[in-house]
């Protein structure tokens, strides 16, 4: 599986606001496929659990750093 690094923020879809990642990234543990990013909406404070894809968020292949 790829690592992948989720958007550290996002549109709330419920409201339209910002919503965080809840837990970033560990280079120890890094995101892959399939795994679920917990954003929590700072308007509404609304949660939401996206599964983490490579496809839409971007793959970043195993020779290449994360940001």
């Amino acid at each position: 599986m790829s690592r992948v690094q989720p958007a550290e923020v996002i549109v709330c879809v419920e409201c339209g606001g910002r919503a965080h990642l809840l837990q970033p990234a560990d280079p120890e543990s890094p995101y892959t496929e399939g795994d679920f990013a917990a954003y929590r909406c700072e308007d509404c404070l609304d949660r939401f659990d996206l599964e983490v894809t490579a496809e839409d968020l971007g793959d970043i292949g195993p020779d290449q750093p994360q940001a």
